[in-house]
């Protein structure tokens, strides 16, 4: 069961019996998030944008199931808006919550499966981990070329100087140091 695209309900959440359920929130560094969505731009509406820059800046328009309105200035508020929304969700509804960055889980996948095992007292189905190397979406790729991406932020590939100033002045900083991620304030990578 998962939402990728959604927020959902508060009224779901609350009305359905979770007693021995655990959500666990995969967050994803806004950058690494906003490179994604302009590369594979999943119900996008409307015409995209032909620049990575002018789709930063671009208005956002929402369905329904996003649970976040019709439209959002940009791509970057969404990023804030999900992240914002699921962590209320996390103090609001009773129901235990667990929120692990993407990038650890990539780095460390069996560290952060066992992390949450013991936190949460979660039976474990096999003392042998067996990580999953391929990907589901983009066949050639593996585990290996997802960590390069995480470590070497090679999702900053296509940024500029004047791209991170932007995300900056729109990101929420408290969101930002919830989360445990730091703004980009260099390319470390050639464009």
């Amino acid at each position: 069961l998962g939402w990728k695209h959604g927020i959902p309900r508060e009224s779901w959440l609350k009305e359905t019996d979770m007693a021995p359920l655990l959500i666990v929130i995969v967050v994803k560094s806004p950058y690494a998030f906003l490179t994604s969505l302009y590369r594979k731009p999943y119900h996008y509406r409307g015409k995209l944008p032909t620049g990575f820059s002018e789709f930063l800046q671009s208005e956002w328009r929402l369905h329904s199931r996003d649970g976040l309105g019709r439209s959002l200035p940009n791509p970057v508020e969404l990023w804030n808006r999900k992240h914002e929304r699921w962590l209320q969700l996390k103090h609001e509804c009773g129901i235990p919550f667990e929120t692990i960055r993407y990038e650890s889980l990539v780095a460390e996948p069996e560290k952060v499966l066992r992390d949450i095992h013991q936190r949460h007292d979660i039976p474990l189905l096999s003392k042998a981990f067996t990580p999953i190397t391929t990907s589901t979406k983009n066949a050639p790729k593996t585990i290996d070329d997802y960590r390069e991406d995480v470590t070497q932020k090679t999702y900053l590939e296509p940024y500029s100087g004047e791209d991170l100033d932007f995300i900056r002045s729109q990101l929420n900083p408290q969101l930002m140091e919830t989360l445990g991620y730091t703004f980009e304030s260099t390319i470390t990578r050639s464009r």
